[in-house]
């Protein structure tokens, strides 16, 4: 039967893959990509993840993936997987965007999303409007809202309201793709494309 979402991050630096059926989290693995290359780690988890929860590919309804913006190869290395994992199965997929997997986790809503994406550099999102900054900008710009929520180590001089997600993207990513499976806005496999913020990988 199916009725299980699978959801895979692997963009935001922490990456995971999670399983929920119709009651909820199922099971959720946080990847290593410390040894071996990334979309194979990837691949090894979700593996790993159908054999403890007894899960066959022909139960999973539909595949939520963070398509970005994000980390460049982590974008790259999902998407292409993706792609690999669901050409024959032809279960539909849901791109899902990084800020919003990052305010699903939070669990409020946040006037900032923010995501580093190198060691000075980060993503941000404030009023539906993606743009880059350093160390120093980023701090500015957080504390010139109320609420805030990121991934990646918390800058020096935060002084607003700033909830670091600390765990994967997987699991609200999960949550995010059955919403958007229910309503039927689930696309096929063929249409899934990466999501680029051009002006920071121009640089």
């Amino acid at each position: 039967m199916q009725n299980k979402i699978l959801g895979i991050d692997s963009v935001s630096g922490r990456s995971g893959v999670a399983l929920i059926g119709g009651d909820g989290i199922i099971e959720e693995r946080r990847i290593d990509h410390v040894n071996g290359r990334p979309s194979k780690n990837l691949l090894v988890e979700i593996d790993k993840l159908f054999q403890e929860t007894k899960t066959d590919i022909s139960e999973v309804s539909s595949v939520g993936i963070t398509n970005g913006p994000g980390s460049l190869t982590g974008i790259r290395v999902g998407i292409s997987m993706v792609h690999g994992l669901l050409f024959e199965s032809r279960i539909p997929v849901v791109a899902v965007n990084t800020f919003d997997a990052i305010e699903k986790a939070s669990g409020r809503k946040n006037d900032l999303q923010a995501i580093r994406i190198r060691k000075t550099e980060w993503l941000l999102r404030t009023n539906g409007k993606i743009s880059s900054a350093d160390e120093k900008q980023i701090c500015d710009l957080i504390n010139s809202v109320k609420t805030a929520a990121m991934i990646g180590s918390v800058p020096n001089e935060i002084t607003t309201d700033l909830l670091v997600i600390e765990t994967s993207l997987a699991r609200s990513v999960a949550e995010i793709a059955k919403n958007v499976f229910q309503f039927g806005n689930a696309m096929p496999i063929e249409q899934l494309s990466p999501f680029y913020f051009v002006e920071i990988y121009s640089k």
